[in-house]
This record gives C-alpha cells, sequence and structure tokens, in this order.
C-alpha cells in the first residue's frame, strides 16, 4: 500500500513539473519578441490543415491589378458544387438502381432520389453557365502592354492567361455583336482564342484610364 502511495505520488509530481514546464514554454512564447511571428506561423500551419488555401494568387510581377470581381469566389464555389452534384447523383442512382433489383427499396423511392438528383444538375449546370469563364481580376503591364486574366473554368478553378492588350475586342465592337441583352459584357480577342465574361456593374475598377485603353 505504501509503495502504491509512493507511486502515485510521483506521478502527480511528475505530470505538475510537466504542467509547470508548458505554462513557461507558452509566456516565454507570448513574451519574446518573435513571439506573435511563431503564434501567427502556428496559426497558418493550422488554417492550412483545415482549409488549404488553393485561391491565394499573387500579383504577377510588373502587373498592377485595375480591375477584381468580389463575387467570384462564389462563381468558384458554384462550379465546384456542380461538379460534386454530378458525381453524388451518378453514385446514388448507381446504388439505388442496386438496391432496386434486390427490391430492397421501392419503385417510387427510386424515382424519388432520381428526380432529386436530376433536378440539382439541372439546377447547378444552369447557375454554372452563367459562373463558367467569368473574369475575377485583370492585371495591365504597361511596359510591355500585356494583361493578364484571371477567371473561372468549368471545374470553379482560377485560370490565368495573358493577352495582348491589342488583341482585346472593344466594347463598342463587341455590343453591336450582341443580339439580346446580358447580365455582363463580353470579353473577346481578335485571334478568338478567348471567349469570356465581365461584370462592370459590379465589379471594382481600380485603375480607370488603363481598363479604358484594354476595353
Amino acid at each position: 500500500m505504501v509503495f502504491r502511495c509512493k507511486q502515485c505520488w510521483f506521478y502527480k509530481k511528475e505530470i505538475i513539473r510537466q504542467n509547470v514546464r508548458t505554462l513557461s514554454f507558452s509566456n516565454s512564447l507570448f513574451n519574446s519578441s518573435t513571439g506573435d511571428e511563431k503564434v501567427r506561423n502556428i496559426k497558418n500551419t493550422v488554417l492550412d490543415i483545415i482549409e488549404p488555401q488553393h485561391g491565394v494568387h499573387e500579383i504577377p510581377k510588373d502587373y498592377k491589378t485595375i480591375y477584381k470581381f468580389p463575387l467570384i469566389k462564389y462563381f468558384g464555389l458554384v462550379n465546384r458544387l456542380k461538379v460534386y452534384h454530378t458525381v453524388a447523383t451518378v453514385a446514388s442512382s448507381i446504388g439505388s438502381t442496386t438496391l432496386l433489383s434486390f427490391e430492397l427499396i421501392t419503385t417510387d423511392f427510386y424515382i424519388t432520389l432520381n428526380g432529386i438528383g436530376l433536378a440539382g444538375c439541372l439546377m447547378f449546370y444552369s447557375l454554372g453557365f452563367a459562373a463558367n469563364k467569368f473574369i475575377g481580376f485583370i492585371y495591365y503591364n504597361e511596359k510591355s502592354e500585356m494583361i493578364r486574366v484571371a477567371y473561372v473554368d468549368f471545374w470553379g478553378r482560377r485560370q490565368d492567361v495573358e493577352i495582348p492588350s491589342k488583341d482585346v475586342v472593344p466594347r463598342s465592337e463587341v455590343s453591336e455583336m450582341l443580339l439580346i441583352s446580358k447580365p455582363w459584357h463580353s470579353f473577346k480577342t481578335y485571334s478568338g482564342s478567348h471567349k469570356l465574361k465581365l461584370q462592370l456593374e459590379k465589379g471594382i475598377i481600380l485603375d480607370s484610364n488603363a481598363l479604358n485603353k484594354i476595353l
């Protein structure tokens, strides 16, 4: 019994010693001159694990931002949800077909489940059609007269392309080609290599003079 008590006492003493060392380390971390930087690095590491920053991009060298569209992240999210919902619908359709063949589910449940999946696909693909190839950022290089355009692709990922500013079709010429009014402006090139969408009314124009030179 005495031996057990001594064992427990030594065990508790070791726990207290470890806690004191941890507390001392925490104090030195926050009180040191580099404490804030260490805490920031730890925080960034945790955030990267929870939510990787795939969409973070630096401004290209010798370029300046002349236009940005704040809602572009939601447009990318719509395109990603479109893909995820399609995969889920296909998986549920295969699974429900298998269950129906073994008579584990009713025909009404099978029709309802697949109907919901198809209705969701129709909704997401309709929204994705508008969100696809939407411009989020425009960068301009005055020396080389090149522009760098960042837009959202079909999969909801960011794509960056460099285009000579002289290759961009002006809005005055593009508007003559349109037959119906759209909630966005068509961004086209004379070479025909890019056909994108641009929203000027809801976007933020940081340099109107540079943007007018391009458009």
